[in-house]
């Protein structure tokens, strides 16, 4: 029996105006203890708050977007804007000129996953406005996460000897009416609608699909870019599953049976978010150093073992090599060894 981790089907939604946070798909709603406050601290006009620990978007959202690309989950969602559908559009179209002109809410929608993406679909070289986030009320911690984004992206473009994405400024006009404009013409529109129904982000499923048509540098190490993780699981493995009902993008799965147990893991679904290493309570989970272009699409198996008896407390449980006595029996043996003791002895 295959387990990915189950999921509610509860509609756990914050809202204001047309801004959406789903708290299903939030680290904070997925682990209790997770510390991710990225939202949080790139919202100019703080929106974004915890109460009673959970999430909440407050009447002060203007529904700049500049929260969307920062979010590792894709939780947060403005009605007025789909990024797999503009990406969709922008390449059919045949554009190669990004601004918020119109076009997008803020370049805050981009992240490193959607620009590499971009220029990878695109036949032409790309260039983006930046001219518009100097003068823009909203642009605080904007910009600084998208340059680095766009730093990531073109060093990772130039390793795949892919062209790069330019930036550009020019003149514009004032950003509340470029706001309201671009607002307009996504209201007057009906785009085909691009979602899945999978845990994992879109644009993760959508650049790996792109990342396994490459035939160059193969040996490319793909953690160098922070695009993906991997991990390994050493032998201290219980079988318990906390981490496959944990990972929030289903990149950690498992197979059991009757006679055995088998952990699997997928990196192209991975966002380093880190709850399984937090959470195993053995410290079975860590990170892996490489991780290549050729192995992305591959389903690796971490840790596979066999249910046996155990021959002191009679119960089963997974053994690796086969060992006849389970880990909390020689826990206890070594504990309790010098219980019956004399004191001389000691």
């Amino acid at each position: 029996m295959q387990n990915r981790g189950k999921k509610s089907t509860l509609n756990f939604v914050s809202s204001s105006k047309d801004m959406s946070l789903n708290r299903l798909k939030c680290l904070r709603g997925e682990y209790f203890t997770n510390s991710c406050s990225l939202c949080v601290d790139i919202c100019p006009l703080e929106a974004i708050y915890f109460r009673q620990k959970k999430m909440h978007i407050n009447d002060s959202c203007q529904s700049c977007g500049g929260c969307i690309g920062i979010c590792p989950t894709e939780a947060i969602t403005i009605e007025s804007f789909n990024i797999d559908n503009f990406c969709h559009n922008f390449i059919s179209d045949g554009k190669n000129i990004i601004s918020c002109e119109g076009q997008i809410p803020c370049i805050g929608v981009f992240d490193r996953y959607n620009l590499v993406l971009l220029s990878l679909r695109n036949k032409n070289e790309i260039s983006i406005s930046i001219k518009e986030c100097n003068e823009c009320e909203y642009s605080k911690n904007i910009l600084e996460f998208f340059l680095e984004e766009l730093k990531i992206a073109n060093s990772f473009l130039s390793a795949i000897n892919r062209t790069q994405i330019s930036l550009l400024e020019r003149e514009i006009k004032a950003r509340r009416e470029i706001f309201n404009r671009f607002v307009n013409i996504l209201k007057g529109e009906k785009k085909e609608q691009i979602s899945t129904n999978s845990n994992t982000p879109n644009k993760l499923l959508n650049l790996k699909n792109e990342l396994i048509k490459l035939e160059e540098n193969p040996k490319l190490n793909l953690l160098d870019y922070s695009l993906f993780g991997d991990k390994k699981v050493s032998s201290s493995c219980t079988g318990c599953d906390e981490c496959v009902l944990f990972c929030p993008t289903n990149a950690l799965f498992s197979n059991r049976d009757s006679s055995k147990y088998e952990l699997f893991f997928e990196s192209f679904r991975c966002i380093e978010c880190g709850i399984c290493e937090d959470i195993c309570k053995r410290g079975a989970i860590e990170k892996n150093s490489t991780l290549y272009l050729e192995d992305l699409e591959k389903k690796k198996m971490l840790f596979g073992a066999e249910f046996i008896v155990c021959s002191e407390c009679k119960c089963g449980f997974l053994s690796k090599d086969k060992k006849g006595v389970c880990s909390l029996c020689q826990e206890a043996k070594i504990a309790t060894k010098d219980m019956f003791k004399l004191a001389s002895e000691l």
